[in-house]
């Protein structure tokens, strides 16, 4: 009561009192102090990088009126979320303050100096995004959590892979993943399995716009036979050719479809590999009885 009086931004004032002629004269100089740090704001050299490119955060601690709290200092551990894993199964990570490459979701050492933690060469929150997604990243430590989620839009690296997509089997179970390599176990006789191949950067991310004259070829093991886009009776040992989308996803435009024959088998393996344009790693399927 009676004159009690509240500041909530950190900075040196100069406050006056007046009435009517009457003043404080020169004003009373006051120091405000930010509070305790109540969340993370978070910030990044780009918003828009590639899949496997580092990409450097900056992260400031703020109290619970914006102001930087510059008490939060030294080391704190931070666990980082928001971003999924590649579709080839690589994590999302941020570099500790000794440059310990950490998983999104492990508490990660970071210095932070009078409320801020900024990257010093490959230490100290040098994060790199794996999936092609657009994350929502966060930083969390005990009750200090990030209010507004760092939107960062990640696209395909280069090409350089083909992988299976799309995989259904009409039994048994598939590998996870099924990507640049699949096993399908328990497949049975007259089992089929079905997929796309597609050209992916090597954490499995599909690749868009790959251009006209992309053409690969699935050679079929001696226990079936392969079709693009319809079933057809068991001939061993041949092989499917498929063309690869020239614009959009670089997908196979038909799915391949292989179909086991009856009859005794118990293991074989296929093969997708390049037969026009640029030359990819290939992707094996193992396809189990």
């Amino acid at each position: 009561n009676n004159g009690v009086m509240k500041l909530y931004k950190a900075e040196s004032a100069l406050l006056s009192v007046t009435d009517g002629a009457l003043s404080n004269g020169g004003g009373l100089s006051v120091v405000v102090a930010a509070a305790a740090a109540a969340s993370f704001s978070l910030s990044a050299a780009t918003l828009t990088p590639t899949a496997g490119e580092a990409d450097n955060l900056s992260i400031t601690a703020l109290d619970a009126f914006g102001n930087v709290a510059v008490s939060y200092t030294g080391s704190h551990s931070l666990t980082f979320a928001g971003a999924n894993n590649s579709p080839s199964g690589t994590r999302p990570t941020a570099s500790s303050s000794t440059g310990v490459v950490t998983n999104f979701g492990s508490a990660t050492a970071i210095t932070f100096t009078n409320g801020v933690a900024t990257v010093a060469g490959a230490n100290n929150g040098v994060m790199t995004l794996y999936s092609a997604e657009t994350a929502k990243v966060t930083a969390t430590e005990g009750a200090v959590k990030t209010t507004i989620a760092l939107s960062v839009t990640v696209s395909p690296g280069a090409p350089g892979r083909l992988a299976w997509t799309h995989v259904t089997v009409s039994a048994g179970t598939l590998s996870s993943p099924c990507l640049f390599t699949c096993t399908a176990t328990t497949l049975g006789n007259s089992g089929t399995f079905i997929a796309n191949v597609s050209v992916t950067d090597s954490s499995g991310n599909t690749v868009t716009g790959l251009g006209a004259g992309h053409t690969v070829t699935v050679s079929t093991p001696s226990s079936g036979a392969g079709s693009g886009g319809a079933f057809t009776e068991p001939t061993a040992g041949t092989s499917v050719n498929l063309a690869i989308n020239s614009a959009g996803t670089a997908d196979s435009t038909v799915q391949f479809v292989f179909k086991a024959q009856s009859g005794v088998w118990a293991s074989d393996t296929m093969t997708a590999q390049t037969l026009a344009g640029t030359t990819y790693t290939v992707a094996t399927a193992t396809l189990n009885k």
